[in-house]
């Protein structure tokens, strides 16, 4: 008998341990050597997952088509390995290629089926011009009314393009009809606005009497002085059209106005004044008119009878004895401060301040002077000879003084009168 442990590995011959000679479960992992399990030791799915360690199986150890979908899991097939043009149609699911899928810019003509685009797949206002072959646009892709004003190129629109009678007033901007655009004859009277022609719109000598309705040349029409006699027909012109005051001397011809055409006067023809000494006299005829007259500068008269009253414009001398019923002076408000009797005999000043008077007396004039407020101001005379009770002495002024002046020879005087206050 041979006791336990006492056989040693020199003990044993060279093959001698055999299958049968080794019990089961009786070769652990310690009593393999390293790589002494080849394919032939193992037995037909004796090499489970728990059997492989991690990473074991690579590329080499994978069979050619060994690979299919169940032994995939889920995402496990990354970009990475799947070569460059490995995923062919016919390994993409219906619909699986989605919007996400696809690159930018991915989807070229080449990629389109024909008449794949529709309208639900072009983005509103992505369609540009550049996009459009030409001629592709006809009448029937166009929706109504959609050509708009900004959609039509300038100068594009020609008369081939325009139904009859489509342009009215609503489609022509202000001052975009032109005289080019115009036939000729075509603006009638039915097209010109009331008052709408002036003359810079006519051209010279273009208005002729065929132009002219009747009676349409009124006074307003006719410019100044434009009428010459050859514009009028002989004997047109009557008193009606005749203003008032109209023909002056120079409109009438030289010996154009006979007794005819005089009116008749009250007058007899004769010569008057001539029986008066120093009367100017003057002859008229039996029209009226004025054929010889004679002037007399200085007219003495050795008596005159006056019962009515007579008006002296400037000087009457008078000599000898003569008896005057009644005379009535002229008086004057004095504004000035020059007393001069050529204003008047009788003079009224109201003083509003200090003043200074001056005088235009001649010799044999004289004024009386109605001074108001005199004592309430300074008072300044012109060299004045004074006939006082005291001598040459000028008057103390009160509130309202009268005072005379009258010029002898060179020497003016004065003498208050009194106060009137």
């Amino acid at each position: 008998m041979i006791a336990d442990g006492t056989i040693a590995a020199g003990d044993i011959a060279s093959s001698a341990v055999t299958t049968a000679k080794i019990n089961d479960d009786a070769v652990t992992s310690a009593k393999i050597a390293a790589g002494a399990v080849d394919t032939t030791a193992l037995g037909d799915t004796s090499v489970t997952t728990a059997k492989i360690g991690a990473d074991a199986v690579t590329n080499a150890k994978v069979a050619d088509g060994a690979i299919d979908t169940e032994h995939l899991a889920a995402s496990a097939v990354e970009t990475a390995k799947i070569n460059d043009l490995a995923v062919t149609t016919g390994k993409l699911a219906a619909t699986s290629v989605t919007t996400a899928k696809i690159a930018n810019l991915a989807v070229d003509t080449a990629q389109l089926a024909a008449d794949a685009v529709t309208g639900a797949k072009i983005a509103d206002d992505t369609i540009n011009s550049e996009h459009y072959a030409a001629g592709s646009i006809d009448a029937e892709h166009l929706s109504a009314d959609c050509v708009s004003g900004t959609k039509i190129a300038d100068d594009s629109i020609d008369s081939e393009h325009l139904v009859d009678g489509s342009i009215d007033a609503a489609h022509l901007a202000s001052s975009s009809v032109t005289t080019a655009k115009i036939a000729g004859d075509a603006v009638t009277s039915a097209k010109i606005a009331d008052d709408a022609i002036d003359s810079e719109h006519l051209a010279d000598g273009s208005i002729d009497a065929v132009h002219l309705s009747a009676d349409c040349v009124n006074g307003t029409k006719i410019a100044d002085d434009s009428i010459d006699s050859e514009h009028l027909v002989d004997g047109s012109i009557d008193a009606a059209h005749i203003a008032a005051n109209a023909v002056t001397s120079a409109k009438i011809a030289t010996g154009a106005v006979g007794a005819t055409e005089l009116a008749s006067t009250a007058v007899s023809a004769g010569t008057y004044g001539a029986s008066q000494n120093g009367v100017p006299s003057f002859t008229v005829d039996a029209d009226g008119r004025l054929t010889a007259a004679s002037t007399d500068t200085s007219p003495t008269v050795s008596s005159l009878a006056v019962t009515n009253g007579v008006t002296i414009g400037t000087t009457l001398v008078m000599t000898g004895q003569t008896t005057l019923a009644e005379i009535l002076e002229g008086t004057h408000t004095l504004t000035g401060t020059d007393i001069d009797p050529a204003n008047g005999s009788v003079q009224i000043k109201t003083l509003s301040g200090n003043t200074t008077f001056t005088e235009s007396l001649a010799a044999g004039q004289s004024v009386v002077l109605h001074l108001v407020n005199g004592a309430s101001y300074t008072v300044t005379w012109p060299t004045i000879t004074w006939v006082t009770g005291d001598g040459n002495t000028a008057p103390t002024l009160t509130a309202n003084d009268v005072l005379v002046f009258w010029q002898l020879s060179t020497t003016l005087y004065g003498a208050y009168v009194g106060s009137a206050a």
